[in-house]
């Protein structure tokens, strides 16, 4: 009887550091926070949004969440776009993300083949999208 209830908390033990563990993961990522634009390169050129007077939210931020969601903010130079499928899929409830061997990948849950790759660099976040690489700063 002795034996079961000890290997009963010893069970347990394990599962709760488990958990604790896979929980303090995701709260503790270096990438938790709000990210904004701070430049663009486009055709081997490199352009610095403060240098030509954008302000990064002014295009667009997003928010890696603890839990695992993940949320996109359009900014005002970017309003026209709000009504794309493809920015509407990244603007709703079912955005997450999860880390990666070299940064973070975000997706759309009900479509997980629906994502992309921010890759780690110099501390910040570099998204390459159809010949456009944008560098994000956390917030």
């Amino acid at each position: 009887m002795r034996k079961k209830v000890l290997a009963l908390v010893l069970a347990v033990m394990v599962s709760c550091l488990t958990v604790g563990m896979l929980a303090g993961c995701s709260g503790n990522s270096k990438y938790v926070g709000t990210w904004t634009p701070t430049s663009i390169e486009q055709s081997g050129t490199s352009y610095d949004l403060s240098s030509l007077g954008i302000n990064g939210e002014d295009l667009l931020t997003f928010t890696l969440n603890s839990d695992g969601s993940a949320s996109f903010k359009l900014g005002s130079m970017m309003s026209s776009l709000s009504d794309d499928a493809d920015v509407q899929a990244l603007t709703g409830d079912s955005v997450k993300w999860e880390e990666s061997s070299n940064g973070v990948t975000i997706y759309n849950a009900k479509d997980k083949s629906d994502s992309f790759d921010a890759t780690e660099k110099d501390g910040n976040l570099v998204i390459d999208a159809s010949g456009v690489t944008m560098v994000f700063t956390k917030n």
